[in-house]
């Protein structure tokens, strides 16, 4: 699933010559690379090949449970959706032939897949295959995260009786992400999935009924068990049904997952750049550790990383072997780096600490985050004041740093209550008739050592104002918030350019069984989020969101710390290397080896 967004690096960063034949070279680099015309021309042995490098191995490869991002982004090439989401906000087609046509009162698109779209076995790609991903993706049973929103919004899917490849989505009311719902759901294929045609039996609308005839049918309940076992997350007979341009051939669990690109393939007789996908095989490599992969890419033993620590990108940049062969580019990020606090605690498992809003309060103003991105990342990396990215247009650039005063800090825990009344360095208070110390575990995903090491600095810090926090390294963080299990959580909350909805994070009504992870809970920011998704004026949402963030900001239901930025390292032999703001931050399948022999 290719994506389209705003370019930010094109240029190879050597002097470059033009020529049918190696010119004579003052370096190796200047050898290797040569540019003609816009495109890299390789005088070397390498292939066109990809190998890539993620931190973590994700636990499946299901292609709607969408359970960690690494997933997403391997499984992004296996599927295709209707459409992708331009750098603008504007849908760009991907196995529809055009972008939707909108009616007049901007609740219904209408769609027509590719005439040239089709399964690998030469079947057409029809509008039944998508109003089944799309019954696939709201059945109560299949547990599919989207299922919220498109149940909601979604109102029902007619196909066109006179074409098969049309078909239009009917959306409920207005909303500022309705064109997204249209596009952002992998088309699958029901021979595959649903040899029976089990969900034939109901129509779109009957399947969305939590409590309906579709959720009560045990033969339907059956085939959403077999769907969403780990065979179709795991097993590579089973990683099949997509209509994406590639296919998982091998997965050695902890180390790697190779996906080959499949041939024929439906677009490759289109002369359309959308549609052309070079690499042949595209392997992932795990590598946790930031040394192991800095050192593969100094072997030349990886292509490309868009998910480089600091240290391993400061090392690269020091590397004459790693400055000859790569572009090592900085680009800025659609997440926030974040703290979000538990603010409902049930008091057993997890303290009644971050209940009240003085002691959030309290917290972020221990933390020097300034001196500590000086200190654990680097100069490009920004602070941010708000939950959404200081370069998404609905930031609200008007809201002040947050300031560093531990003093304050302490007046505040002064005020909750909280004191050192057994003097042993850690302040403590009396709830519900039983002494709480002011200790709460803070979870992180250790695969980052700057990101341990800022986790370790933080419990230093709030120390110093009678605070215990302490590290909780976990290998992954998703189940910890989807359960609410937690006291603190460090994590990265990711966008991308389409408009930011509060509602789903911060609307109180999420909370606890959807996405509202901290349990926060404000009535005007509930009225504002309730009024700034159907709002479709971008000057009315902006002032309407703006307010949000100022509310947000003075509650601190969650430590909003900095905008991280991707560390990426691309290798030279590739044309087609632009980088954007979203994760992958880079279109794997459109990097391209221009071999001089082939000129």
């Amino acid at each position: 699933m290719k994506k389209y967004f705003t370019l930010l690096f094109l240029p190879l960063a050597a002097t470059l010559l033009f020529s049918c034949s190696p010119p004579t070279a003052t370096s190796e680099c200047d050898r290797l690379y040569q540019e003609r015309n816009g495109e890299v021309i390789y005088y070397g042995d390498k292939t066109n090949d990809l190998i890539i490098h993620l931190t973590s191995e994700p636990p499946n490869l299901h292609p709607t449970s969408r359970s960690h991002a690494n997933r997403d982004i391997i499984v992004g090439n296996t599927h295709m959706a209707l459409a992708v989401v331009g750098s603008e906000g504007e849908l760009v087609p991907e196995l529809a032939e055009a972008p939707p046509e909108v009616s007049a009162d901007g609740l219904t698109y209408t769609y027509r897949i590719h005439p040239a779209a089709k399964w690998q076995d030469g079947r057409p790609i029809t509008a039944r295959d998508v109003l089944f991903s799309y019954k696939v993706a709201v059945y109560k049973h299949t547990e599919a995260p989207a299922a919220g929103t498109y149940n909601y919004f979604l109102k029902d899917i007619v196909l066109d009786e006179a074409d098969e490849r049309k078909l239009s989505l009917v959306m409920a009311e207005k909303y500022i992400l309705n064109p997204y719902i249209t596009s952002n759901n992998s088309v699958l294929d029901q021979a595959f999935f649903d040899p029976e045609k089990k969900l034939d039996a109901y129509t779109f609308t009957e399947m969305k009924e939590p409590e309906g005839a579709a959720a009560q049918d045990q033969a339907l309940i059956e085939w959403a068990a077999g769907y969403t076992s780990a065979k179709y997350g795991t097993d590579l007979a089973f990683l099949k049904g997509g209509a994406g341009p590639y296919e998982v051939v091998e997965w050695e669990q902890g180390q790697h997952v190779v996906l080959q690109r499949k041939r024929p393939f439906w677009s490759d007789a289109l002369n359309d750049e959308r549609y052309q996908y070079y690499p042949e095989r595209m392997m992932f490599k795990f590598i946790p550790d930031d040394q192991s992969a800095a050192l593969q890419i100094k072997q030349q033993a990886i292509d490309v990383s868009t998910q480089l620590s600091t240290a391993a990108f400061e090392d690269l940049e020091n590397s004459e072997e790693a400055q000859c062969h790569y572009r090592l580019i900085k680009t800025d990020r659609f997440s926030i780096a974040a703290i979000l606090l538990n603010n409902r605690p049930d008091g057993i498992a997890h303290p009644r600490i971050f209940d009240d809003k003085r002691v959030r309060q309290a917290v972020g103003l221990a933390l020097p985050v300034k001196e500590m991105i000086r200190t654990y990342f680097d100069s490009s990396t920004k602070v941010v004041n708000s939950p959404v990215s200081r370069f998404h247009r609905d930031y609200n650039t008007q809201l002040p740093d947050y300031e560093y005063d531990p003093q304050a800090a302490a007046r505040l825990l002064d005020e909750a209550g909280w004191v050192d009344s057994d003097q042993d360095g850690i302040r403590d208070k009396l709830i519900e008739g039983k002494q709480q110390p002011l200790s709460f575990k803070l979870s992180f995903s250790n695969s980052q050592q700057a990101v341990s090491d800022m986790v370790d600095r933080i419990g230093i810090e709030l120390k110093k104002i009678g605070v215990a926090c302490v590290p909780d390294p976990q290998r992954g963080i998703s189940g910890l918030l989807m359960e609410k299990n937690y006291d603190a959580v460090l994590t990265a909350l990711s966008m991308s350019s389409v408009p930011y909805d509060f509602h789903q994070l911060w609307h109180s009504s999420n909370w606890p069984s959807a996405s509202n992870f901290t349990g926060y809970s404000n009535p005007r920011v509930d009225e504002l989020s309730e009024l700034a998704r159907r709002e479709l004026d971008p000057e009315k949402r902006k002032l309407m969101v703006d307010e949000i963030q100022e509310i947000i900001y003075e509650d601190r239901p969650a430590l909003f710390l900095f905008n991280p930025t991707a560390k990426i390292a691309i290798h030279k032999r590739f044309s087609n290397a632009e980088v954007f703001h979203e994760r992958p931050y880079l279109n794997f399948s459109s990097l391209k080896v221009v071999k001089a022999n082939s000129q």
